[in-house]
């Protein structure tokens, strides 16, 4: 009896099972027929935008035939044209002369900076100037030898060309370290009265 009654429940299962692959294949059958409408579409779509990109070229290959023929029947002389345009080196001077705006030409006076900065960085007199500032064993000795370094490191600097910018802007930045170097805060030592005599 045990028998009989298993067989129901595996037929009851193999019913389930064919109606679960019927609806798999009826949903695959209807995402097959919509890829299939899309790339009809989509292939539909490429062929009319290359026909009217096709027709629009044409349309100006015949302007622009046009318009060149009456350029040259308009033209004026080679050496009136080549009066008015200015040289190409003229042209990249004005160009880098243009300002692309205040952050832009900051930008670009910090980038020429480093440049310059990378070019001094390793010189043996700098470096030599600067330890021996670091080891200086009072405050007035550091401050005179801080500004020695100061000097010959602009000194060097000043030996690679730059811009009038770039010039302003490296005196802008000598005299504010030079600045640093200066004892404003002193309290003057009191000087001696001169003797009187009775």
């Amino acid at each position: 009896m045990g028998r009989e009654e298993a067989r129901p429940s595996i037929n009851g299962s193999v019913e389930r099972c064919k109606n679960n692959l019927f609806y798999v294949w009826r949903n695959a059958v209807k995402v097959f027929q919509i890829m299939w409408k899309l790339n009809l579409f989509v292939t539909n779509a490429l062929v009319f935008g290359a026909t009217l990109m096709g027709n629009a070229q044409e349309a100006a290959d015949v302007d622009l035939a046009a318009k060149s023929a009456q350029k040259n029947t308009n033209a004026e002389s080679p050496d009136a044209r080549s009066e008015n345009v200015p040289e190409l080196s003229r042209l990249d001077e004005m160009f880098k002369q243009t300002s692309m705006g205040k952050a832009a030409d900051a930008q670009r006076l910090r980038v020429e900076w480093r440049q310059l900065k990378n070019k001094v960085v390793n010189d043996p007199d700098l470096i030599a100037i600067k330890r021996a500032a670091e080891g200086a064993h009072t405050d007035l000795e550091k401050r005179e030898k801080l500004r020695a370094y100061y000097k010959l490191y602009f000194a060097r600097v000043r030996q690679f060309p730059m811009s009038l910018e770039m010039k302003q802007y490296v005196d802008t930045m000598q005299a504010s370290l030079l600045g640093l170097t200066a004892q404003s805060r002193v309290r003057p030592s009191p000087t001696a009265s001169p003797a009187t005599t009775n």
